[in-house]
């Protein structure tokens, strides 16, 4: 049985070399010839039929060195091309970051180093000469931008809340001074009380003047209502410097008169008149101090400068990126109008008192002194 095997394993091997053989030796092998333009292909070339072929006898010719070598340079002209060695030509790195100047991005020269290397001055020169086309600057101009105008803004507001917050403490002590003069003193000395109160509802629009830079005729109508023209008050007042000073300082001594005057009245009501006469002198004091003191104009003159370089080498900086024309046009009017917006609305705001409702304010502390003057309220029974 084991004979069997043996021979039928003999049989199959015999037939399996017998085949190889047939096909090494009937069959030539194909070559692809190398183009005479260049193509690609085996260095070796096919010149006949195989030479296992013992009918059709030929040679497999080798290419000589000077082939070889052509070769070779052909190849490494089409790899430089394809690849060449400078930093324009390196897809993978971003061309923001590659600085026209000297950089770190490419390799350095004995004339680089020597280019580099000048004395101060012409140094100095060409890096500001250069400054439109910084990497570093394109990279970090977004940002100082950005903290400008956020410097400004708060700026801005905090100036904003102040004024807001000075001309409506105005209005809240006003109208409790008027309440405390109606319900503590009015009874022993209303004559004087009254008079406080004409003063007092002329304070407001005295302020108003002095801020806005009004006519002071404007000044002269008020008083002439409230004070009487042919009145003592009236040419005192019209002789004074300051007239919010003056009315404040008239308010406090006809309060004064009237508490002497009241000689059950306690302590407190005269801590809190003078209490409330204070703040209306803190205000006005507060509303000079605003007005007589802008943002430092060194915020504004830096502003101007970091926008005009800004709209000057941002579109530089998007025509060097590769960006389509339409691209730079929208991108560069888009920054312009939210930056030189911001800068405009700092500059209206930064004096805001041209802005101010100032009329309505003044308009509704005088109605609140009226009112909490003139209003009745119900006689409490013993």
């Amino acid at each position: 049985m084991g004979s069997k095997y043996l021979s039928l394993w003999l049989a199959i091997h015999w037939l399996s070399n017998v085949r190889c053989y047939v096909l090494t030796t009937r069959l030539s092998p194909i070559f692809i010839e190398r183009n005479s333009n260049g193509g690609r292909g085996p260095l070796f070339s096919v010149v006949g039929p195989s030479s296992l072929d013992s009918e059709n006898t030929s040679t497999l010719v080798k290419p000589s060195k000077q082939e070889l070598l052509e070769n070779l340079a052909r190849d490494f002209a089409i790899l430089a091309e394809a690849r060449p060695p400078t930093p324009s030509a390196d897809d993978s790195m971003s061309p923001v970051l590659v600085s026209a100047g000297s950089s770190y991005t490419r390799l350095w020269t004995h004339s680089t180093w020597q280019s580099h290397s000048r004395p101060p001055h012409i140094r100095y020169a060409r890096h500001v000469l250069r400054w439109w086309s910084s990497s570093t600057a394109r990279v970090i101009l977004p940002a100082v931008l950005i903290a400008t105008a956020y410097a400004t803004v708060l700026c801005v507001l905090c100036r904003h809340l102040g004024w807001t917050g000075t001309m409506g403490r105005m209005v809240l002590h006003t109208r409790g001074l008027a309440n405390i003069l109606k319900i503590y003193l009015f009874d022993s000395n209303p004559y004087a009380c009254t008079l406080a109160i004409r003063h007092m509802a002329a304070f407001p629009w005295v302020i108003k003047v002095a801020l806005r830079g009004e006519n002071s005729d404007r000044n002269l109508e008020v008083l002439k209502i409230m004070l009487g023209e042919s009145s003592e008050d009236y040419e005192w007042a019209v002789a004074q410097n300051k007239l919010p000073v003056a009315l404040t300082s008239r308010l406090r001594q006809l309060c004064s008169v009237a508490l002497h005057q009241s000689p059950f009245v306690h302590a407190g009501v005269a801590l809190m008149i003078e209490e409330r006469i204070r703040e209306l002198e803190t205000v006005y004091g507060a509303c000079q101090r605003i007005f007589t003191s802008p943002i430092p104009p060194t915020y504004s003159r830096h502003l101007s400068r970091v926008l005009t370089t800004w709209l000057l080498v941002t579109p530089m900086s998007l025509i060097a990126s590769g960006l389509p024309t339409i691209t730079v046009a929208l991108t560069t009017t888009l920054g312009a109008y939210v930056l030189i917006g911001i800068d405009e609305v700092g500059m209206e705001i930064e004096n805001a008192f041209a802005l101010l409702p100032l009329q309505q304010l003044c308009g509704s502390a005088q109605n609140d002194i009226r009112d909490a003057f003139l209003t009745e309220m119900p006689t409490v029974g013993l």
